[in-house]
């Protein structure tokens, strides 16, 4: 059988309804809003953590929402952004691994069919579409080796209309209140709160446009550099004698409750056109270690965070409100993936997939349509396993590896722990070598195995240990 360089984990589901298509007068603006590194152990209406921030936003959206508690990305923020973009997993787009500006790491290639291109192609650009906060898909200066896109420009060079924002993280000697502002190609440097920055932005550009739209806000927050907000913005209590680098989890706590606050004006000021906008909420993978090993309550253990394949790296808050929520306030349980954003959008702005002109038949598209669950929540899922995965470095080609490195007869790994099974058991896993050629697939045989036993394969990960 093929194996995928992954995590998998295995559910017996069942498959959707066909999509229903949206009347192009009626078509919903749809507003996607994606959280940095915010874990679902950092949510109330998760149910998980107990040291959590204050959201009152985010608590009144879940209630209008139909909140999905089996929500997978992948364990860093580049690969999750890929996925959402083109609705294909790592191993398809070459991204495994967060993009640096460096020629180490490929960026994402012009080939690939982004969010807005297939809206233009299937709604006859009836659609505009903009992005604002965080790219970090692209080379912003370092050319890029592969041949992806690159520059100050590449968002809209990959299909955005309009973009403010950054093309990478903001990292030193930059900060929240300091930091390189792109608009359209110009950087520019902006000392306005960068989560201030990123509602500013997108509700000046929307008092302008035409209905529909579809939207990416995009937020640093509350990623690194951790800080104290502008107090205006929170209302917690942080011992600044601690520094952020002793103590980060107080500074993050404070930086989410300044997401939540600036949500809340902009739901606020969406006015009525909200009633005809799709709202999603989503982050791009969980909490980072050094803010989970400060949980007072240690809800998850230390290697359970950002960057690791365990639920607290994966498993991301997803909700989705709006028109087309039939009962605000469900619980999903369905196994959805960040993938499935693209169907989705999709579906609520009235595009066939399958049409040709839209999407090559030829290429593989992962993305199911969640609008089936926004419909019924408790339908059966439309997957038999959800899937994540990490790999080194963002490119088809397999850099790492060699084609001299292909081993006759396949590689075996003795399995030595086997606590669930006889002691004299012998499972050995075999297999060939994952070589440039085998777009990161491989065949995978166990010998020695009980009985209808499955397995998963994991290669060059640091975690679960």
């Amino acid at each position: 059988m093929k194996v995928l360089l992954s995590i998998a984990a295995v559910l017996s589901l069942v498959s959707p309804k066909a999509p229903q298509l949206v009347n192009s007068e009626t078509s919903p603006n749809v507003l996607l809003i994606i959280a940095d590194d915010l874990g679902t152990d950092m949510l109330k209406s998760y149910g998980i953590g107990k040291d959590m921030p204050k959201t009152p936003n985010l608590d009144a959206l879940a209630k209008r929402s139909v909140l999905f508690r089996n929500a997978w990305g992948t364990p860093l923020c580049s690969p999750t952004r890929a996925c959402i973009q083109t609705g294909r997993h790592g191993f398809r787009t070459g991204i495994g691994i967060t993009v640096k500006d460096s020629t180490t790491y490929n960026g994402l290639d012009a080939s690939e069919i982004i969010l807005p291109e297939m809206l233009d192609a299937g709604t006859g650009e009836r659609y505009r579409h903009a992005l604002f906060g965080k790219w970090h898909l692209n080379h912003a200066t370092q050319a890029d080796l592969s041949g992806a896109p690159k520059g100050l420009d590449v968002v809209n060079v990959q299909g955005y209309d309009h973009f403010e924002g950054v093309i990478h993280n903001i990292v030193s000697p930059h900060s929240y209140v300091n930091w390189p502002k792109v608009t359209n190609g110009v950087e520019r440097r902006s000392n306005t709160y960068a989560t201030t920055a990123t509602v500013d932005d997108f509700l000046s550009w929307e008092s302008k446009s035409d209905a529909p739209y579809f939207v990416v806000l995009s937020f640093n927050a509350p990623h690194a550099p951790f800080h104290e907000p502008p107090k205006a913005l929170y209302s917690s209590r942080i011992n600044t004698s601690n520094l952020p680098k002793e103590n980060p989890r107080p500074y993050y706590k404070a930086m989410v409750e300044a997401l939540d606050f600036e949500l809340g004006r902009l739901f606020v000021s969406l006015g009525a056109s909200i009633d005809n906008t799709m709202i999603i909420f989503m982050s791009d993978n969980g909490v980072p270690s050094v803010v989970v090993r400060k949980d007072p309550n240690r809800v998850l253990g230390d290697d359970h965070c950002k960057g690791s394949a365990y639920e607290g790296g994966v498993n991301i808050p997803l909700m989705i409100s709006g028109p087309r929520v039939t009962v605000p306030g469900s619980d999903c349980s369905a196994l959805v993936h960040a993938v499935d954003i693209f169907a989705t959008v999709a579906e609520l702005a009235g595009v066939d997939l399958k049409d040709p002109e839209v999407f090559p038949s030829k290429r593989i598209l992962d993305s199911k349509s969640m609008v089936p669950f926004l419909e019924e929540p408790n339908r059966q899922s439309s997957r038999q396993f959800n899937y994540t995965e990490k790999f080194f470095a963002n490119t088809l080609s397999g850099a790492q590896i060699v084609q001299s490195q292909l081993a006759e007869p396949p590689l075996c790994q003795p399995v030595v722990e086997l606590p669930d099974y006889e002691s004299d058991l012998e499972l050995t896993m075999c297999g060939q070598a994952l070589v440039d050629y085998t777009d990161n697939q491989t065949s995978l045989r166990l010998d020695g195995a009980p009985p209808n036993s499955k397995a998963f394969l994991l290669v060059g990960a640091t975690s679960p240990r």
